[in-house]
């Protein structure tokens, strides 16, 4: 098992812990005992499978000005409000827990980290509003496997 530490931003801990309990309230689909946390200076979310443990960075969090930390500039910029964004990153990531429960340890590589399995997944785990952010990411994988755009407005 590796060893899994980081710079914890609390008070965004406590709000993901919160989001993870109501997905699992919420939808059967969501991966169960699986570990939240939120590094302060993470620049990405991660998935680690066999540990149960998912990260979704600070910087996805929004203050009340519209203000998110930006690792790559090590200062907080301003940024357009993303209603649902951290909803959707969780989702993002307890998708890869999600690939690892019902396909193993290779189950994502089969067809790419972010490919059939994994997209099918993220759609039974994100609230269908939010789902257009996948589009932002890995817009190729979401259209292939029709990810909606339900609430995305113009930019998809």
């Amino acid at each position: 098992m590796r060893d899994l530490k980081w710079d914890i931003h609390e008070d965004y801990q406590r709000e993901l812990q919160v989001l993870y309990d109501l997905f699992v309230y919420a939808n059967d689909a969501t991966p169960k005992r699986v570990q939240v946390f939120c590094p302060k200076r993470d620049n990405a979310g991660r998935a680690f499978w066999p540990e149960r443990v998912v990260t979704v960075p600070a910087f996805v969090f929004n203050d009340e000005k519209g203000r998110v930390w930006s690792p790559r500039h090590s200062s907080w910029i301003d940024v357009p409000k993303k209603p649902g964004y951290v909803e959707y990153y969780l989702a993002h990531e307890l998708a890869h827990i999600y690939v690892f429960d019902y396909h193993g340890l290779r189950g994502d590589k089969i067809d790419g980290d972010h490919g059939e399995r994994f997209m099918s997944a993220f759609k039974s785990l994100c609230p269908i509003q939010w789902q257009h952010y996948e589009y932002e990411y890995k817009p190729d994988s979401a259209r292939k496997s029709d990810v909606s755009v339900e609430g995305a407005g113009s930019h998809v």
